[in-house]
């Protein structure tokens, strides 16, 4: 009695530690219920475990936890049935330990070692949920190509907006609202380079420091609030597999625009810039940038096939500092360096979240301190 108890228990844990394995009664399971019928029975049971149960014996026996264990479903609740109905046989057949009693438990002792869950970890990571299209803000729109660091519409384009745009001085939210104004549609990110420096995944907003919080049409299976303050690269990428999310795509160097020339150009007198030997583009290979802004040197760029220098490390802002870059804190307002002019001088911050930081500096034309950074 007491053997048969123990193994019902032994029983009941496989069935819950293999969710999903299905024992399908023996063709060869005999109709009479007579002792030796029992035994036999008992014997096709023990065969159908073998010939079901994943076995690898060259495996070392460690044990460990799968990964993200489905629940129990309706094909576990069969197994754990006929399983449980296998140890009522094995009780009736008789109270010693019979030839059957020890082949059923030889194979389950094998199958505690089995690499399909103990035995050999498993670190696989499962995606749970199909993650849906995310656009790559990164890139210009399906159609347009990049001149420089503008884009640059086909001949096609019949959208209402203008044929070029600079996508590099947008938020997120401007360019979404850019693609649904605009009729254009941004590529997915299928298997680009995700920048995990970043806080949020893609979409995803900063509603307090390392705090993020999901789109409204999140359909993954996690939170819809995920606490990134102490995750590593290798925990953001385990966590976007498994909850249908991605981070964004990692964007082509920015370009440091406060130098006078293109890159390989060299600066002659009156900051005139001189093209090297080896430009064949479509312009003149001297041009005068004396009074040339930003905005001249882009359309510079793409007219002329040339680019300037990558600016030196990549910056990613901090919007949990007090104050913008320049500012200084002057108890719970921030003040404006001179010269500025395009919004308030002054301006408090306090009870804005990071996100709003974020669209106040893309408005107002401030910049926030890089992450890391004094």
């Amino acid at each position: 009695m007491v053997r048969g108890l123990a193994l019902l228990v032994f029983l009941h844990g496989l069935v819950c530690a293999w969710a999903g394995f299905v024992l399908s009664p023996s063709e060869k399971q005999p109709a009479a219920s007579g002792p030796d019928d029992t035994r036999l029975r008992a014997r096709a049971m023990a065969e159908d475990l073998l010939e079901a149960l994943p076995l690898d014996r060259d495996l070392p026996q460690q044990l460990e936890p799968a990964i993200d264990q489905a629940r129990e479903d309706s094909k576990a609740q069969e197994s754990r049935s006929e399983l449980l109905a296998a140890t009522s046989l094995f009780n009736a057949a008789a109270s010693d330990s019979t030839e059957e009693q020890q082949v059923v438990e030889a194979a389950l002792r094998d199958a505690m070692s089995s690499p399909s869950r103990a035995g050999k970890p498993d670190r696989s990571i499962t995606a749970n949920y199909p993650t849906a299209c995310l656009p790559d803000l990164t890139q210009c729109p399906v159609g347009w190509h990049r001149k420089g660091a503008l884009c640059v519409a086909s001949v096609a384009y019949a959208g209402q907006c203008a044929a070029e745009a600079d996508f590099s001085e947008m938020s997120i939210e401007q360019r979404m609202a850019f693609a649904n104004l605009c009729s254009v549609a941004f590529p997915c990110q299928e298997s680009c380079a995700q920048d995990f420096g970043l806080t949020c995944p893609s979409l995803w907003r900063e509603i307090a420091p390392g705090l993020c919080s999901a789109p409204l049409n999140y359909e993954g299976i996690c939170a819809t609030r995920l606490n990134v303050a102490a995750m590593t690269e290798e925990e953001k990428y385990s966590w976007a597999v498994r909850c249908g999310a991605r981070w964004p795509c990692a964007g082509a160097a920015r370009r440091n625009y406060e130098n006078i020339c293109p890159e390989g150009w060299s600066l002659q007198f009156g900051k005139v810039c001189a093209a090297p030997s080896s430009y064949n583009g479509p312009c003149e290979h001297t041009a005068y940038m004396g009074a040339a802004s930003i905005v001249d040197k882009k359309a510079f760029e793409a007219t002329c096939h040339v680019e300037w220098p990558a600016a030196g490390g990549e910056c990613i802002h901090d919007f949990s500092a007090i104050c913008p870059f320049g500012w200084v804190r002057d108890g719970d307002v921030c003040l404006a360096p001179a010269g500025y002019n395009i919004c308030s001088t002054q301006k408090s911050f306090k009870g804005m979240t990071p996100a709003a930081k974020q669209d106040w500096a893309q408005n107002c034309g401030v910049k926030f301190p890089c992450q890391g950074r004094l």
